[in-house]
Protein backbone atom coordinates (compact mmCIF):
# COMPACT_ATOMS: atom_id res chain seq x y z
CA UNK A 1 0.00 0.00 0.00
CA UNK A 2 1.52 3.40 -1.09
CA UNK A 3 -0.31 6.62 0.21
CA UNK A 4 0.77 9.28 -1.95
CA UNK A 5 -1.99 11.86 -0.37
CA UNK A 6 -4.32 12.79 2.14
CA UNK A 7 -5.97 15.76 2.66
CA UNK A 8 -8.55 16.20 5.92
CA UNK A 9 -11.94 18.81 5.52
CA UNK A 10 -11.32 19.99 2.04
CA UNK A 11 -13.55 22.65 1.61
CA UNK A 12 -14.95 23.35 -2.47
CA UNK A 13 -17.56 24.32 -4.39
CA UNK A 14 -16.92 22.35 -7.08
CA UNK A 15 -13.77 19.90 -7.74
CA UNK A 16 -12.71 17.80 -10.56
CA UNK A 17 -10.42 14.40 -10.12
CA UNK A 18 -8.55 12.46 -12.03
CA UNK A 19 -7.18 9.36 -10.85
CA UNK A 20 -4.36 7.66 -12.77
CA UNK A 21 -4.21 4.32 -13.63
CA UNK A 22 -3.59 1.82 -10.99
CA UNK A 23 -4.33 4.70 -8.59
CA UNK A 24 -7.40 4.71 -6.10
CA UNK A 25 -9.32 7.76 -4.88
CA UNK A 26 -11.03 7.39 -1.56
CA UNK A 27 -13.53 10.10 -0.31
CA UNK A 28 -15.44 10.22 2.74
CA UNK A 29 -18.14 13.15 1.96
CA UNK A 30 -19.49 15.24 4.88
CA UNK A 31 -21.64 17.11 3.41
CA UNK A 32 -24.27 16.50 0.22
CA UNK A 33 -22.31 16.19 -3.06
CA UNK A 34 -23.47 15.42 -6.73
CA UNK A 35 -20.71 13.39 -8.01
CA UNK A 36 -20.39 12.53 -11.65
CA UNK A 37 -18.71 9.70 -12.66
CA UNK A 38 -18.35 9.40 -16.73
CA UNK A 39 -21.71 10.24 -18.12
CA UNK A 40 -24.04 9.32 -14.94
CA UNK A 41 -24.85 12.26 -11.87
CA UNK A 42 -26.19 11.29 -8.62
CA UNK A 43 -26.81 13.26 -5.75
CA UNK A 44 -25.30 11.69 -1.82
CA UNK A 45 -26.10 12.38 1.24
CA UNK A 46 -23.85 13.60 3.86
CA UNK A 47 -21.53 10.65 5.84
CA UNK A 48 -21.31 8.69 2.57
CA UNK A 49 -17.84 6.98 1.16
CA UNK A 50 -17.04 5.40 -2.03
CA UNK A 51 -13.60 3.81 -3.29
CA UNK A 52 -13.04 5.73 -7.11
CA UNK A 53 -10.61 3.78 -9.90
CA UNK A 54 -8.77 5.45 -12.10
CA UNK A 55 -10.99 7.59 -14.46
CA UNK A 56 -12.24 11.38 -13.97
CA UNK A 57 -14.78 12.43 -11.42
CA UNK A 58 -16.84 15.42 -10.79
CA UNK A 59 -17.43 16.94 -7.54
CA UNK A 60 -19.95 19.58 -6.51
CA UNK A 61 -23.01 21.21 -4.17
CA UNK A 62 -26.48 20.63 -4.89
CA UNK A 63 -26.69 24.32 -3.04
CA UNK A 64 -24.29 26.48 -3.53
CA UNK A 65 -22.47 26.03 -0.61
CA UNK A 66 -19.18 24.19 -0.27
CA UNK A 67 -18.51 20.62 -0.20
CA UNK A 68 -16.86 18.99 2.14
CA UNK A 69 -14.64 15.78 2.44
CA UNK A 70 -11.80 13.95 3.31
CA UNK A 71 -9.56 12.19 0.48
CA UNK A 72 -7.07 9.93 0.30
CA UNK A 73 -5.46 8.89 -2.97
CA UNK A 74 -3.02 6.06 -2.37
CA UNK A 75 -1.98 2.58 -5.13
CA UNK A 76 -2.91 -0.62 -3.88
CA UNK A 77 -0.63 -3.96 -4.20
CA UNK A 78 -2.41 -6.57 -6.50
CA UNK A 79 -2.43 -8.64 -3.20
CA UNK A 80 -4.76 -5.97 -1.71
CA UNK A 81 -6.85 -4.80 -5.13
CA UNK A 82 -8.29 -8.50 -4.03
CA UNK A 83 -8.71 -7.66 -0.35
CA UNK A 84 -10.92 -4.77 -1.56
CA UNK A 85 -12.72 -6.87 -3.97
CA UNK A 86 -13.30 -10.19 -1.29
CA UNK A 87 -14.66 -7.77 1.30
CA UNK A 88 -17.51 -6.58 -1.12
CA UNK A 89 -16.91 -3.33 -1.71
CA UNK A 90 -17.87 -2.22 -5.30
CA UNK A 91 -15.27 0.19 -7.19
CA UNK A 92 -16.94 4.08 -7.99
CA UNK A 93 -20.09 3.31 -5.52
CA UNK A 94 -20.59 5.63 -2.40
CA UNK A 95 -21.75 3.44 0.96
CA UNK A 96 -23.90 5.92 3.30
CA UNK A 97 -22.28 5.03 6.76
CA UNK A 98 -24.65 5.13 9.90
CA UNK A 99 -21.68 6.10 12.68
CA UNK A 100 -18.66 7.67 10.78
CA UNK A 101 -16.65 8.54 13.99
CA UNK A 102 -14.59 5.36 13.61
CA UNK A 103 -13.95 6.12 9.66
CA UNK A 104 -13.32 9.61 10.77
CA UNK A 105 -10.80 8.90 13.10
CA UNK A 106 -9.02 6.28 11.03
CA UNK A 107 -8.38 8.99 8.14
CA UNK A 108 -7.29 12.05 10.99
CA UNK A 109 -4.80 9.48 12.33
CA UNK A 110 -3.64 8.64 9.00
CA UNK A 111 -2.83 12.14 8.15
CA UNK A 112 -0.99 12.66 11.33
CA UNK A 113 1.20 9.70 10.44
CA UNK A 114 1.36 10.27 7.00
CA UNK A 115 3.05 13.62 8.10
CA UNK A 116 5.01 11.68 10.24
CA UNK A 117 6.11 9.57 7.83
CA UNK A 118 7.96 7.28 10.41
CA UNK A 119 9.69 3.79 10.34
CA UNK A 120 6.51 1.90 11.05
CA UNK A 121 4.40 3.89 8.43
CA UNK A 122 4.08 1.78 5.58
CA UNK A 123 2.94 -1.05 8.02
CA UNK A 124 0.49 1.44 9.79
CA UNK A 125 -1.16 2.62 6.32
CA UNK A 126 -1.37 -0.89 5.02
CA UNK A 127 -3.36 -2.15 8.42
CA UNK A 128 -5.60 1.19 8.62
CA UNK A 129 -6.32 0.89 4.84
CA UNK A 130 -7.94 -2.05 5.76
CA UNK A 131 -9.78 -1.02 8.76
CA UNK A 132 -11.44 1.47 6.53
CA UNK A 133 -12.40 -1.47 4.14
CA UNK A 134 -13.29 -3.11 6.89
CA UNK A 135 -16.03 -0.60 7.61
CA UNK A 136 -17.27 0.02 4.98
CA UNK A 137 -18.00 -3.57 4.26
CA UNK A 138 -19.66 -3.83 7.69
CA UNK A 139 -22.13 -0.90 6.42
CA UNK A 140 -22.88 -2.70 3.85
CA UNK A 141 -24.11 -5.51 5.62
CA UNK A 142 -25.73 -3.17 8.02
CA UNK A 143 -27.95 -1.45 5.27
CA UNK A 144 -28.83 -4.77 3.83
CA UNK A 145 -29.97 -6.13 7.58
CA UNK A 146 -31.18 -3.04 8.96
CA UNK A 147 -35.13 -3.07 9.88
CA UNK A 148 -37.36 -0.25 11.79
CA UNK A 149 -36.35 -2.17 14.93
CA UNK A 150 -32.63 -0.73 14.40
CA UNK A 151 -34.04 2.99 14.20
CA UNK A 152 -32.37 4.86 17.09
CA UNK A 153 -34.73 7.60 18.61
CA UNK A 154 -33.75 11.37 17.39
CA UNK A 155 -31.18 10.05 15.43
CA UNK A 156 -30.95 12.28 13.17
CA UNK A 157 -30.87 15.47 15.69
CA UNK A 158 -28.19 13.08 17.08
CA UNK A 159 -26.19 13.38 14.22
CA UNK A 160 -26.42 16.55 13.75
CA UNK A 161 -25.52 17.35 17.44
CA UNK A 162 -22.67 15.27 16.96
CA UNK A 163 -21.17 16.85 13.76
CA UNK A 164 -21.40 20.15 15.66
CA UNK A 165 -19.73 18.97 18.23
CA UNK A 166 -16.91 18.21 16.18
CA UNK A 167 -17.32 21.08 13.57
CA UNK A 168 -17.19 23.38 17.28
CA UNK A 169 -15.06 21.71 19.66
CA UNK A 170 -14.37 25.14 20.97
CA UNK A 171 -18.09 25.72 22.32
CA UNK A 172 -18.51 25.13 25.57
CA UNK A 173 -20.68 22.01 25.57
CA UNK A 174 -22.88 21.23 28.81
CA UNK A 175 -24.31 18.16 28.64
CA UNK A 176 -27.35 19.64 31.08
CA UNK A 177 -27.90 21.90 28.49
CA UNK A 178 -27.93 19.59 25.66
CA UNK A 179 -30.85 17.64 28.07
CA UNK A 180 -32.95 20.58 28.28
CA UNK A 181 -32.88 21.90 24.60
CA UNK A 182 -33.46 18.55 23.43
CA UNK A 183 -36.30 18.39 26.50
CA UNK A 184 -34.86 14.70 27.56
CA UNK A 185 -33.43 13.34 30.99
CA UNK A 186 -29.60 13.35 31.18
CA UNK A 187 -30.01 9.29 31.60
CA UNK A 188 -32.22 8.81 28.65
CA UNK A 189 -29.96 11.15 26.21
CA UNK A 190 -26.95 9.36 27.25
CA UNK A 191 -28.44 6.02 26.60
CA UNK A 192 -29.84 6.75 23.09
CA UNK A 193 -26.54 8.65 22.36
CA UNK A 194 -24.10 5.80 23.21
CA UNK A 195 -26.54 2.90 21.61
CA UNK A 196 -26.10 5.35 18.46
CA UNK A 197 -22.40 5.89 18.50
CA UNK A 198 -20.78 3.71 20.28
CA UNK A 199 -19.71 5.92 22.84
CA UNK A 200 -20.66 9.07 24.63
CA UNK A 201 -21.40 12.65 24.06
CA UNK A 202 -18.33 13.51 27.00
CA UNK A 203 -15.92 11.54 25.13
CA UNK A 204 -16.90 12.56 21.55
CA UNK A 205 -16.43 16.49 23.20
CA UNK A 206 -13.09 15.19 24.13
CA UNK A 207 -12.08 13.63 21.02
CA UNK A 208 -13.17 16.88 18.99
CA UNK A 209 -10.90 19.30 21.24
CA UNK A 210 -7.94 16.98 21.30
CA UNK A 211 -8.58 16.47 17.18
CA UNK A 212 -8.25 20.15 16.14
CA UNK A 213 -6.00 20.67 19.11
CA UNK A 214 -3.84 18.05 16.80
CA UNK A 215 -4.32 20.51 14.07
CA UNK A 216 -3.49 23.58 15.22
CA UNK A 217 -0.41 22.13 16.46
CA UNK A 218 1.15 21.05 13.25
CA UNK A 219 -0.62 23.85 11.00
CA UNK A 220 0.11 27.10 13.74
CA UNK A 221 2.76 28.76 15.43
CA UNK A 222 0.15 29.32 18.25
CA UNK A 223 1.77 28.52 21.54
CA UNK A 224 -0.24 26.08 24.10
CA UNK A 225 -2.06 28.30 25.61
CA UNK A 226 -3.84 30.00 22.73
CA UNK A 227 -4.32 26.29 21.18
CA UNK A 228 -6.07 25.42 24.93
CA UNK A 229 -8.22 28.89 24.58
CA UNK A 230 -9.19 27.56 20.80
CA UNK A 231 -10.16 24.13 21.55
CA UNK A 232 -12.95 25.33 24.57
CA UNK A 233 -10.01 24.50 27.44
CA UNK A 234 -10.25 26.83 30.18
CA UNK A 235 -7.17 25.67 31.31
CA UNK A 236 -4.07 24.77 29.43
CA UNK A 237 -2.48 22.93 32.23
CA UNK A 238 -5.82 20.79 32.27
CA UNK A 239 -5.52 20.60 28.10
CA UNK A 240 -2.06 19.45 28.40
CA UNK A 241 -3.26 16.64 30.99
CA UNK A 242 -5.57 15.34 28.44
CA UNK A 243 -3.68 15.34 25.44
CA UNK A 244 -1.14 13.40 27.35
CA UNK A 245 -4.15 10.65 28.45
CA UNK A 246 -4.73 10.75 24.64
CA UNK A 247 -2.12 10.93 22.85
CA UNK A 248 0.70 9.73 25.23
CA UNK A 249 3.06 12.90 24.92
CA UNK A 250 2.84 16.62 25.63
CA UNK A 251 1.51 18.98 23.23
CA UNK A 252 5.00 20.45 22.75
CA UNK A 253 6.67 17.54 22.30
CA UNK A 254 3.92 16.56 19.72
CA UNK A 255 4.40 19.49 17.76
CA UNK A 256 7.87 19.13 17.42
CA UNK A 257 8.01 15.62 16.47
CA UNK A 258 5.71 15.97 13.59
CA UNK A 259 7.84 19.14 12.55
CA UNK A 260 10.92 17.15 12.30
CA UNK A 261 9.64 14.17 10.62
CA UNK A 262 7.89 16.53 8.29
CA UNK A 263 11.26 18.56 7.63
CA UNK A 264 12.24 15.06 6.88
CA UNK A 265 10.66 14.39 4.22
CA UNK A 266 10.18 17.75 2.55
Amino acid sequence: MKILNIQLNCKRIRRDVRVAPNGFFLCFFRTPVILECGESGKTLCPKSIAIFSEGKLSLCSPNGRQIKFDMIYFTPSPEECDYIKSSGIALNTPVTVKDDFVISSIIKNLRVKFIEQCDSFSEFSALSMKMLFLCVSEELEKAKSRDNSDIIPRYSQLCSLRESIYESPQKNWDINVICNNMRMSRAYFHRIYTRAFGTTCHQDIINSRILRSEELLINTDLSVAEIAEKCGYDSDSYFMRQFRIKKGCTPTEFRRNTAENYMNIV
